[in-house]
Order: structure tokens, then C-alpha cells, then sequence
């Protein structure tokens, strides 16, 4: 990188140019000179000539300097720590430093000339060519974010500025790598999501005695909010007299460097007179230095009032012992039995807790995969409108095969918001029978043929209140996971049958609350279960199948269905003598004026076309252009807007618009109710669609906003979209 000094001519041969020049020029004086101003001109040209070798020394001097600071920025540049690329209007790479060059993992001198976007992956690629066309209309300042394609691929930060040279305007670009900050946000996400869905209360408490963490468990022990606690004194939320007698002396120790644990009785807001087995570990910074201390507390009071109880019985046996053996005995049996109760109690708690947490999560990923499903299934089925203008066969049906698997996708999608409560159950009266009757039907054609199926259908089952849809699914489940069991074949035994839970000890077994219930009965002669599968059968994505077999989603989904609907499941197995599950469903007492019917959807309306504006709101690009273009295909003028505040700004400029179709959750200050609120106080005329995938979140909107505004749940196909916006066109021109 270092340059050779260039070399600047002499005084010398300065000084023969200029007298050449001089030379070949006529001097002419007006009259002769004297020898005095001759001598004057002489030393004038002397002293000149000494200037300029004065000069020129000091222009060589400056221009080394300008060499060196050259070739110092020079490198600066190359290894400044953010990647430097300077782009054309076209998008191709004109400038490069080694830093971009190393980030894009390809030499420098092989990336000049070459197109920046064959490197960006396909998914960022519309917001990098944005990003371009919002620089180069002269934007002081934008930003993306992209994921180059690769592997691992690296996730880039890109700012950019407008260049204005000679050959016209060009993008400068800085980019920073921050996979690695990603990647630790969404570290600390799951780990922060561990810490929450812990049962014991945890705390971090500072050198100041002042907390500064808690988790979930905590503010439900306390019964305050977060912002009650963090940042406030111990001392102001456990009581003065606690902290001073109680918890500051294990704190100091704590403080000073020991791991600390204590029992004492505590008394909480919510929870009253717990005992809690607390403990302090110090929490120190990367150099060693103590920051404070982690607090685990854990609720021990039934454990303790077990003990006390059985060191008052053991005080009370020693008094009593000779006189009241057989009375002692009896006591002893029944408290033996009450911790194996309690025992029993406490696992079911755990194992509830635990697949909620799980639910959570399952739910949350369901939940942003309705937003990629309404991508996928929609711009697929607008390449089979087209394929089918082409007539290309082969194409048509990769399409076809596209979306059977998004279709199950969607499937797969409902059942994991079944599991996490997430998905709301279409509730209706519905007859065993009539399920059981079209199950058999189905299940004739689609079982193996050494599997012998037997549906004892019994149409005085009582009926029961549930979604026949998913009930449907469940008991699917449920006999394909029966004849997996069978693979040399077998039996396949389904019925049903009213059953009554009639007190707690069978409830305690079942999971149930007394009352009465239907128990669809799904047995198989099959391989069966160990204790040890059997007792982790209904945890999400557990299977015992061979890879590639099963999801480990049947049972989990099963679980979750039964308990949405006020019901439970019992299964029964064991190593070679098949397996029983029972599904309970509550049962309802018998109508004659309300018999449950198999009820199908109606039909949508043929695609109705129309004229009406119509404003999109999606701050999802991929989402919003899929939803523009379905309405648009179908005759509607549309305008977007990718959050409240631009769609309001449309709004106050647009007279024409007619209904505002809008995502509920968006980023910035409002969501789509309070863009409806707005309208419907500043525009009464305009209608409002909203839609989400985000089902549980919409539901926990101030019940105000339903009747007023209602919600197309995602993912929509263009058949939907086209009825809703209809339906509420036409219910604005009759009330008009």
C-alpha cells in the first residue's frame, strides 16, 4: 500500500524553462536603462528567484504530507471496523473497503462491476431495493436491514447517503455485522422466558438493597407489579421490621462473598403466611466484583406444615403411645395417604406448568406462522390462476403439491394453537354419533387392511358442547396413533359411553371435575407403553416413532383440545397388551327443542367484484402487497399503508376512500382499534375491516371495539377477503 515519493524538478531546470520561454520572447524597453535600475532589477529577480525556490520547497514539503495523509486514510478506510461500498443507480458496486469485501466473503477486486444485490438474500431483497431507491431520490439519511445468503448467513445493519459525482448520483453505503447481537437477543429471550416459567420466586437484589430483577412467580407471591418493586428498597416491600430483623444480616452475608439459606414464615399480600426456603448466592460482574445478590425463594408451607404436623403427632404418640396404639396407627395411614395425595398433586401441578410454558411458546410460533402462511398459500394460489392461463400442466401441479402442503401447514398451525389455548373453539351441540358414524366411513379406506376396525355406535349417547371440527381431528389423531401401534395388525375398538365422575377421588385420577361426561373410548391391541413413555405420552413433540414418522404432536393436541373443553383424557397401557385413551367431554342434558345437526360453513358467495376505495393497512410488506393485489385483481382501487400514522395522513387526504382494511397489531403508538376509533370519530362514513393472526391478543382489546369493528383472522384467501369487504360495503349502503 505504501506509494513511491514522486520527484519534483529542480530550480535549475525551472529556472533554464523559464529562461527559454524568455528567449523566445522579444523584450522590449521603452527607453534604455540605467546601471543603476539595472542593478534594481537584477536583485529584484534575484530576491523573486529565491522566493519561488522557497516556494517550491514548501509545495514539495505539502505534497509529501498529502502523500502520507493519503496513504494513512487509505487504510483507515480499508480497515475501518463497518463495511464501506459505494454503489451506482443500478445497484452495482463501483468501491469497496476490505472490510465489505471480508463481510461478503469474497475478494475485493472480484467484487467491483458487480451487481450488490446478488449477494442480499431473497427474503431482505425487496427491503434493500427500497432502501437503494429511497437514497438515490435524495433522502438525507435511510436505513435497512439484510441478510446476506451464505452459510451461516450474516445479518447486516446498512446506512446510506447519496453521493453526487460527474457520473451522476450514487449510493454510499456503511454496514455493520450484528448476527452476533441477534443472536444473543434472542438468547436472552429464551433464557428470560425459563426465568419467568420458573415456580420458585426469584429476585435480584443490589449492593444498595434495592432490587433491580424479578421474575413472574415473584409479583404473584407479592401481588404488586413489576414497577411496584424494581427499583424500590427490600426494605419498602417486604416491611422495615422484616428486612432489619429478618433479611439484611443473610444479605450482608450474602454481599460479603457466602451462598446463604434460610427457612422463615412470611407474610405476603395475596398469599398470606407462606414458608419460604430462601436462598442468597452472590452475583458478581465478568472481573469478579460482587453486584448483588440472586434470591431463590422457594414456597415450602405444605411441606412444612407436613412436618410440624409430624412432629406434633410424633410428640402426641410419645405421650399416648400405650393407650392409643390402634387409634396412632390409623392416624399415621391416613397422613401417609394424604402426602401420597399431596404428592400426586404436586406432579400434576408440575407437568401442568410445564406444558403450559411449552403451550406459550408452540402458541407464539403458531401465531407468526398465520402471518407467513397468508403469504405462502396466497401468492401460490395466484401462480395457479396464472398457471392455468398458460396451460402449463407440470407447472400446475408443483403448484397444486404447494399448496396441499400449506393447507397442511395451516392444519398443523390450528392444532398448535389448540394445544396453547390460543385458538378459540367453535362451540356447538354436537352428537357422538353422528362423528363416530363418519369417522367409520373414513377410516374404512384409509387403514391397512390387516387392521380390523369395530365402531360401536350408540345414538342415546348423551350430546355434548364442543367443536365438531376439532373433535373430529382429535379422535383422528387418535386411531392413527392406534394403528401405528399395530404394525403387524390388529383390533381397533372405538365407542362411547356416558359416564359420571362422582366425586373428588375419581376426579383426582382423571383430572376432572365431578359432573357428568361422555368418554370416547379409542383401544388398540397394539405394542403398548412402559410406565416411563406412558407418563411423558401427552408432552409436545415426544414420539416413539422413527424419524421422519411423526411429529410428536397427536396426543399434545388431543391434551390441549380436551382441557380447552372442560375435559381431560385417561390413558391406560402397558408393554404388549395394547393401549386404551379415553377422551372426556362434558356432557349436556337432553333437548327436544335444540338437536345437534353436522353443520358445515356456508358456502362463500361467488367473488363479487367492486369499484369502492379501499385503504390497506399491514405494516407486513409481504402481507399488504398479497392483500392489495386480491383486492385489486378483483376491481377494488387501492391505496396502502404500512402503519396508523401513514394510514390517518391518507385518510385526511383522501376523500374517495370508502373502508379501511386494517392489521390490528402494529409497531409505533396505535393499533388497528385505535385507527378505527380515529375513523369512526373523524370519517363515520368509512367502514373498518380488521384482521389478525394474532387471535388471543385481539380477544384481550377492550370488548368495546368487537360489535363495531369486526376481525378476519389470518390466514385469509382471496374468496374470504373479497366476502368480508363485501359484506361490510353492503351493510354501509343498507344503512345508508
Amino acid at each position: 500500500m505504501t506509494q513511491n515519493p514522486r520527484h519534483w524538478p529542480d530550480a535549475t531546470s525551472l529556472r533554464r524553462r523559464a529562461e527559454k520561454q524568455l528567449l523566445e520572447q522579444p523584450v522590449t524597453f521603452p527607453e534604455p536603462l540605467t546601471e543603476a535600475e539595472s542593478q534594481r532589477l537584477i536583485h529584484e529577480l534575484q530576491v523573486r528567484q529565491i522566493e519561488l525556490e522557497l516556494q517550491n520547497a514548501e509545495l514539495r514539503q505539502t505534497c509529501t504530507q498529502l502523500e502520507q495523509s493519503l496513504e494513512k486514510y487509505t487504510g483507515l478506510y480499508d480497515f475501518a471496523p463497518a463495511g464501506c461500498f459505494v454503489l451506482d443507480h443500478d445497484g452495482t458496486i463501483l468501491e469497496a473497503n476490505l472490510t465489505g469485501a471480508a463481510l461478503f466473503g469474497v475478494e475485493r477486486s472480484r467484487l467491483l462491476r458487480r451487481q450488490f444485490g446478488i449477494f442480499v438474500s431473497a427474503e431482505t431483497q425487496p427491503a434493500f431495493n427500497a432502501f437503494l431507491e429511497t437514497v438515490l431520490q435524495g433522502a438525507p439519511k435511510a436505513t435497512c436491514e439484510i441478510t446476506l445468503q451464505g452459510t451461516p448467513p450474516r445479518d447486516l445493519h446498512l446506512e446510506g447517503v447519496i453521493l453526487e459525482s460527474g457520473a451522476g448520483r450514487q449510493c454510499r453505503i456503511a454496514m455493520m455485522d450484528f448476527s452476533a447481537i441477534r443472536q444473543a437477543e434472542e438468547t436472552l429471550q429464551v433464557y428470560q422466558q425459563i426465568v419467568d416459567s420458573s415456580p420458585d420466586a426469584l429476585s435480584l437484589v443490589g449492593t444498595d438493597y434495592h432490587y433491580k430483577i424479578i421474575n413472574d412467580t415473584y409479583l404473584h407471591h407479592t401481588g404488586w407489579s413489576r414497577g411496584q418493586i424494581v427499583g424500590h428498597p427490600v426494605a419498602a416491600v417486604m416491611g422495615s421490621a422484616v428486612f432489619d430483623n429478618i433479611i439484611k444480616s443473610y444479605l450482608d452475608r450474602c454481599l460479603a462473598g457466602d451462598t446463604v439459606n434460610y427457612s422463615k414464615w412470611f407474610d405476603f399480600p395475596v398469599q398470606g403466611h407462606r414458608y419460604m426456603d430462601v436462598t442468597y448466592i452472590p452475583c458478581r460482574d465478568r472481573n469478579g466484583a460482587i453486584i448483588g445478590a440472586m434470591v431463590v425463594s422457594r414456597d415450602t408451607t405444605e411441606r412444612q406444615q407436613m412436618e410440624e404436623a409430624i412432629v406434633k403427632m410424633n410428640q402426641y404418640l410419645e405421650q399416648h403411645v400405650a393407650e392409643r396404639t390402634v387409634e396412632l396407627a390409623r392416624t399415621a395411614a391416613l397422613l401417609e395417604q394424604e402426602t401420597h395425595t399431596r404428592r400426586d398433586r404436586e406432579a400434576q401441578l408440575i407437568q401442568a406448568r410445564k406444558l403450559e410454558a411449552i403451550g406459550r411458546i408452540t402458541g407464539g410460533i403458531a401465531h407468526d406462522f398465520n402471518n407467513l402462511l397468508t403469504v405462502i398459500k396466497g401468492n401460490l394460489e395466484i401462480l395457479r390462476e396464472q398457471g392455468e392461463k398458460e396451460i402449463d400442466p407440470e407447472r400446475a401441479l408443483l403448484i397444486e403439491d404447494a399448496l396441499s402442503a400449506t393447507r397442511q401447514s395451516i392444519e398443523l398451525t390450528a392444532g398448535l394453537l389448540a394445544f396453547s389455548r390460543q385458538q378459540p373453539l367453535r362451540l356447538q351441540r354436537t352428537r357422538i354419533h353422528r362423528i363416530l358414524r363418519g369417522l367409520e366411513r373414513l377410516l374404512d379406506r384409509m387403514l391397512e387392511p390387516a387392521t380390523r376396525l369395530h365402531v360401536a355406535i350408540d345414538p342415546t349417547v348423551p350430546d355434548v358442547m364442543t367443536d365438531p371440527g376439532h373433535l373430529q381431528a382429535a379422535l383422528m389423531n387418535l386411531m392413527l396413533n392406534a394403528q401405528d401401534a399395530m404394525p403387524k395388525g390388529g383390533t381397533l375398538d372405538v365407542h362411547a359411553a356416558a359416564v359420571d365422575v362422582p366425586g373428588e377421588a375419581v376426579a383426582l385420577d382423571t383430572g376432572l371435575a365431578p359432573g357428568g361426561y361422555v368418554a370416547v373410548t379409542v383401544a388398540d391391541s397394539g405394542i403398548g407403553m412402559d410406565a416411563d413413555t406412558l407418563a411423558r405420552a401427552c408432552e409436545p413433540f415426544f414420539t416413539t416413532k422413527p424419524f421422519g414418522k411423526g411429529t410428536g404432536l397427536g396426543l399434545a393436541i388431543v391434551y390441549g383440545f380436551a382441557a380447552q373443553s372442560n375435559g381431560g383424557i385417561a390413558i391406560e397401557s402397558q408393554p404388549g397388551q395394547g393401549t386404551t385413551v379415553r377422551l372426556f367431554l362434558p356432557a349436556l342434558e337432553p333437548s327436544s327443542e335444540c338437536l345437534a345437526r353436522e353443520t358445515q360453513a356456508p358456502p362463500l358467495p361467488v367473488l363479487a367484484e367492486g369499484t369502492e376505495t379501499i385503504l390497506v393497512v399491514e405494516d407486513e410488506s409481504r402481507v399488504r402487497r398479497l392483500a392489495c393485489r386480491y383486492l385489486r385483481d378483483i376491481g377494488y382501487p387501492v391505496l396502502e399503508a404500512a402503519d396508523a400514522e401513514e394510514a390517518i395522513a391518507i385518510l385526511e387526504t383522501e376523500p374517495d376512500i370508502q373502508i379501511v382494511f386494517s392489521d390490528i397489531i402494529m409497531p409505533g403508538d396505535r393499533n388497528g382499534f385505535d385507527l378505527a376509533d380515529w375513523v369512526a370519530v373523524h370519517r363515520p362514513a368509512v367502514k373498518c375491516l380488521l384482521t389478525t393472526g394474532h387471535h388471543q391478543r385481539a380477544c384481550a382489546t377492550p370488548a368495546s371495539h368487537l360489535p363495531s369493528h369486526p376481525v378476519l383472522i389470518k390466514p385469509y384467501s382471496k374468496e374470504q377477503l373479497a366476502h368480508r369487504i363485501r359484506q361490510q360495503l353492503d351493510e354501509k349502503s343498507s344503512s345508508a
